[in-house]
C-alpha cells in the first residue's frame, strides 16, 4: 500500500506562500504597511519640491549634479535641520527617522550616473573669500549669505524659463548639513539647468580660490542665527521717523495689510529715555486663518506686530519670533506657517533698512 502524502503541511506551505504574494492589508487598527518614501515624498515635500522633485516654492532636487553630491546623510540631516527661517521646516518633529531614511532612499533613486568624486578641501583663507562671493556669488545669493526671495505665492512648478530662487548659504540648517566637500563640489560642478554656474574650470577660480570661499562660507557658522531667538532684531543707523514709512512700504510689499501704528511714551528697558516707542501692527489674513484652523493657539502672538524704538544711537526694529515659539504648541503642522511668519518679519525689517 502506497505511503500517504502530508496534504494538510503542503496546503499550509501553499497558503504562506500565497501570503507572501499578495498586498499587505491594513489590521483592524487601521495599520498595515508603513508608507514607501515615494509616498511620504508626496506627502510632505512635493507641495514645495514638485510631485516629480523638479522644484517649486523649494529647490529642485531631481537635477544630476545635485544627487551626484548630495549623498543620504546630507539628505537626513537637511530634514532634521531644515532651513531656519526660510519655507523649509525642520521635520525632526514630524517624521520619524525611518521614515526620513525612506524619503532619502526615495530622492536618490532618481540619480541617473555615478556618484562624482568629492574634492579634498584645503584651508582657505575667510578675508580672500569675502572678497570672492562678493564679486561672484552676492548677486545671486544675497550679500550676506541670506539667499534670494522666496516666492509669496501658491506652491507651483518651475516653468520654463527655469527660474531658482538662490538658497540661503548663511543658514544653521545648511551649514549643519553641508560638509566643507559638498559646498566646494557645488562651487566645482554648478547646478545644470538653474542659473548657479560652475567655478572649477579653469578660466574661472583656482583650487586655492575655491577653498577661501568654503572658509567664508563656513565662517558663517560662527555666528547666530537671528532666527534662533525669541526676538527677531534689525538694528537701523536710520531715526524713527524715516525709517517707520519704509518699514510701512516693506509691510505691503510683503502682501500685509498695514492696520495700525500704535506709540507709547513709557520708559523701558533698553529704551533711551524719553523716546517713544513704537508698534506697527499688520496682518495676512489668510495666512491668519489657515493658521488659526490648525491652532487656536497662534492668536496669541497674532496680529503680527513690530516695535520701533531708540537704543544706543540707533534705531531698532524687534518682533517676537514664531518660529522659535512653535515648539512650544507641540504641533508640528504649526511648523511651516511659522516659519513663513518669522521669515517675512525678517525680510520686511531687513528690506526697509536697505
Amino acid at each position: 500500500m502506497a505511503e500517504r502524502k502530508p496534504i494538510l503541511p503542503l496546503a499550509l506551505l501553499a497558503l504562506l506562500l500565497a501570503a507572501w504574494t499578495l498586498p499587505a492589508v491594513a489590521d483592524e487598527d487601521g495599520g498595515g504597511s508603513p508608507p514607501g518614501g515615494k509616498a511620504l515624498f508626496q506627502e510632505h515635500c512635493a507641495i514645495c519640491h514638485g510631485e516629480q522633485g523638479k522644484g517649486g516654492i523649494g529647490l529642485p532636487l531631481h537635477l544630476e549634479d545635485f544627487l551626484r553630491i548630495a549623498d543620504r546623510d546630507y539628505l537626513l540631516a537637511t530634514m532634521t535641520h531644515g532651513r531656519p527661517g526660510r519655507v523649509m521646516p525642520s521635520f525632526q518633529h514630524i517624521l520619524e527617522p525611518a521614515e526620513r531614511v525612506r524619503i532619502a532612499d526615495f530622492i536618490e533613486g532618481w540619480q541617473q550616473g555615478p556618484e562624482a568624486d568629492m574634492p579634498t578641501v584645503g584651508k582657505g583663507d575667510p578675508e580672500r573669500g569675502a572678497q570672492l562671493f562678493q564679486a561672484n556669488c552676492s548677486r545671486c545669493h544675497g550679500f550676506k549669505g541670506q539667499g534670494g526671495t522666496q516666492p509669496r505665492a501658491a506652491p507651483g512648478h518651475i516653468g520654463s524659463d527655469r527660474k531658482v530662487v538662490p538658497p540661503a548659504l548663511n543658514n544653521s540648517g545648511f551649514l549643519a548639513s553641508a560638509s566643507d566637500a559638498f559646498i566646494k563640489a557645488t562651487l566645482m560642478r554648478g547646478r545644470e539647468g538653474t542659473p548657479m554656474a560652475a567655478f572649477g574650470r579653469e578660466e574661472e577660480l583656482t583650487d586655492q580660490q575655491l577653498d577661501d570661499l568654503v572658509a567664508f562660507i563656513r565662517s558663517w557658522e560662527k555666528g547666530v542665527d537671528p532666527l534662533a531667538k525669541p526676538v527677531i532684531e534689525v538694528r537701523s543707523d536710520l531715526p524713527p521717523d524715516k525709517l517707520i514709512p519704509l518699514l510701512k512700504m516693506s509691510i505691503n510689499s510683503h502682501n500685509f495689510v498695514f492696520v495700525r501704528q500704535q506709540t507709547l511714551y513709557e520708559d523701558l528697558p533698553g529704551k533711551a529715555p524719553g523716546e517713544p516707542v513704537h508698534i506697527l501692527y499688520f496682518c495676512s489674513f489668510s495666512l491668519l486663518d489657515e493658521a488659526l484652523k490648525v491652532d487656536e493657539r497662534v492668536g496669541t502672538f497674532l496680529p503680527c506686530h513690530i516695535t520701533v524704538y531708540r537704543e544706543g544711537g540707533q534705531t531698532v526694529m524687534s518682533a517676537i519670533n514664531p518660529k522659535a515659539l512653535s515648539p512650544l504648541f507641540h504641533k508640528p503642522e504649526l511648523e511651516l506657517y511659522c516659519s513663513l511668519v518669522s521669515e517675512r518679519y525678517l525680510r520686511i525689517m531687513q528690506e526697509a533698512n536697505f
